[in-house]
């Protein structure tokens, strides 16, 4: 099969997972587990998972540079995950739409500084969809004066900004998609397991049916699963492109906090929903080699 409909299958799937990501997140804080013992779970059984792998590839990444390394894990790994966790605490799962189209957006503009390319038409309709859809989506919430909403969408923008410097540098540094999340993986536990010890814990309270289900979820398919799609599908299709199937993120997102959180849902934020969709559609299909120099990008913006 061609390596870039491999790809393409890869992202769909990264972004899948992501989206059921939010509202499980959000059932957890809500129901025996914190914040805490969430990104305990999922960074204790990634860790496991990962050592095989570093054994095999190293721990440090293939130039041996601990800053590279260090970016790694911050930006797709610890920093990523306890920034986006935290906004969960100060707003509605469906408010995390927030996360993926900052991270679609941050990663153009990334890529745009990185490599000085030119950006095709294409790519340039595909973000107006996605974000003219996206700012209908805030206008169906009632912000007003609710301090925490903010907060928790400020969380979300920069967990996004996160995660974009990853899906940029990764694909730049040329890191293999297996190495790249084994080190995300392991290095993130490593950082937060002397903070989780004396932290506020619920783990021994909890029912051992959430321990499984969080443990399955967030450290095997949101953890590794999910972070080693996305990888493949940025070096199979490139960082911008990549970054387009987080608009799944929000979509499913939106459906499952319907169906499982009972979060209200409108007609209008389901026309949103669409448009991001649609954007995204643009964005990954094949299309002639129309393109705009960066320059003129620069110049209209």
């Amino acid at each position: 099969m061609n390596k870039k409909i491999l790809g393409v299958f890869a992202g769909i799937l990264a972004g899948l997972l992501w989206g059921a990501w939010m509202p499980i997140t959000k059932y957890g804080i809500s129901s025996s587990l914190n914040i805490n013992d969430l990104i305990f779970l999922r960074f204790f059984v990634a860790a496991i998972i990962a050592l095989p792998f570093l054994f095999k590839y190293g721990f440090i990444e293939p130039s041996k540079s601990y800053t590279k390394t260090a970016t790694l894990v911050f930006s797709s790994g610890i920093g990523y995950v306890v920034i986006a966790s935290f906004g969960f605490a100060y707003a509605p799962a469906s408010y995390a739409s927030t996360l993926p189209v900052s991270m679609i957006f941050f990663s153009t503009i990334i890529s745009l500084i990185i490599y000085r390319k030119k950006f095709t038409l294409k790519i340039i309709l595909s973000l107006l969809f996605i974000l003219f859809g996206f700012i209908m989506f805030l206008m169906q919430f009632s912000l007003g004066k609710d301090i925490s909403i903010i907060i928790g969408l400020v969380l979300f923008t920069l967990a996004g900004l996160s995660f974009a410097i990853y899906n940029v540098v990764a694909k730049h540094w040329s890191i293999p998609p297996f190495h790249a999340v084994s080190l995300v993986s392991f290095y993130s536990f490593i950082i937060f397991f002397p903070w989780y010890l004396q932290s506020e814990k619920y783990i021994f309270e909890a029912s051992a049916k959430d321990i499984i289900f969080q443990m399955f979820y967030q450290g095997i398919l949101v953890s590794f699963v999910a972070l080693l799609a996305f990888s493949y599908a940025g070096q199979k299709l490139g960082a911008t492109k990549a970054a387009l199937f987080a608009i799944l993120m929000p979509v499913l997102g939106v459906l499952l906090s319907r169906i499982f959180l009972h979060e209200d849902i409108s007609n209008e934020i389901y026309f949103t929903l669409f448009l991001m969709i649609v954007g995204m559609a643009i964005g990954v299909a094949p299309s002639k080699n129309t393109k705009i120099p960066t320059e003129k990008i620069i110049d209209k913006l």
